[in-house]
């Protein structure tokens, strides 16, 4: 898990701070993306809402060629003006009606529409608070969305307090018979920090819409949860011996805890071998993600073993 966590506050061991500032390149070089950007997520309860959304232009629209002089006598058109998209999208009114928020069209055939228009549930939910740091994205379309592109669909960003905007890497899934695409970021989600979600209108098309360079942007934000410390035991495979240190950031959490294992039993990462906690029985159970270490109990251990 090769995030670069120099600037930010790693594991914080008996009573102080502790932020690694090195690591060895061919255990940490596993392409986390930078620091995320604004994310929240509430450790209670996630909501799940009706979608209220900002709608951002994707293109500008078409211009039906007038017709010869001599036949305006006997036919009509409309001539849509072209414009420059603007660069800050206005929000959409939550109780915005159906008809507001339907797509337009020309009787010359230009097509055009909106994705928001499209999405029916969303969850966390706009302008959300307090989301969880574990959380994925889910959206739900109706039955008008034809296609989508899983790969362009989700444009993630955070702004979080201690890093400049970056973008959230994330694995895309999509279920066709539901119509719901879902976006798992690749590590746990940064604490009290804000998100925005961009679907790109370009990624789909809809009934009244085939030409997916017509259809409009839709986007949505939220903030996530910001957790208080959590102390954990941590001790070598085989020892009783233990040691007590405490979680001050929820964000690249193993990675953290393999570089501070690294210094305390004096080796380098690629010896670390497996990091694990126990079950009732006895048996070990494999930590492999962030989410895992996020999801350890207050006080529970974590047995980290050495190869010779």
């Amino acid at each position: 898990m090769g995030n670069n966590t120099s600037n930010k506050p790693g594991v914080e061991v008996a009573g102080g701070a502790y932020s690694p500032t090195s690591r060895d390149e061919n255990v940490y070089d596993q392409s986390f993306p930078p620091a995320p950007v604004s994310r929240r997520y509430s450790t209670s309860s996630q909501t799940t809402s009706t979608p209220s959304f900002t709608a951002s232009t994707g293109g500008s629209s078409r211009v039906s060629p007038p017709l010869p002089p001599r036949s305006l006598d006997r036919r009509s058109y409309t001539v849509v003006s072209r414009h420059e998209s603007p660069r800050v999208p206005q929000s959409m009114n939550r109780r915005q009606s159906t008809s507001d928020m339907s797509p337009l069209s020309s009787s010359s055939g230009n097509e055009s529409d909106e994705l928001s228009a499209h999405v029916t549930r969303i969850t966390p939910g706009n302008q959300d608070t307090d989301i969880s740091l574990d959380s994925k994205i889910t959206i739900f379309f109706d039955r008008d969305v034809k296609t989508v592109n899983i790969n362009k669909l989700f444009e993630v960003t955070c702004n979080s307090v201690d890093s400049s905007l970056s973008t959230v890497k994330g694995r895309i899934s999509y279920d066709a018979r539901q119509q719901r695409a879902e976006f798992i970021p690749q590590n746990t989600l940064y604490p009290g920090s804000k998100y925005s979600v961009v679907l790109v209108g370009r990624a789909v098309t809809t009934a009244s819409c085939t030409h997916s360079a017509n259809i409009k942007n839709a986007e949505f934000r939220f903030s996530t949860c910001s957790p208080g410390p959590k102390r954990i035991g941590i001790k070598l495979k085989g020892s009783p011996e233990e040691d007590d240190i405490q979680i001050a950031n929820y964000y690249d959490l193993f990675n953290s805890l393999i570089v501070w294992s690294t210094r305390k039993w004096g080796c380098s990462g690629e010896y670390i071998t497996g990091m694990y906690t126990e079950n009732n029985d006895g048996k070990l159970l494999p930590l492999k993600t962030d989410h895992d270490v996020l999801n350890l109990k207050e006080r529970e251990i974590v047995i980290v073993e050495i190869k010779d």
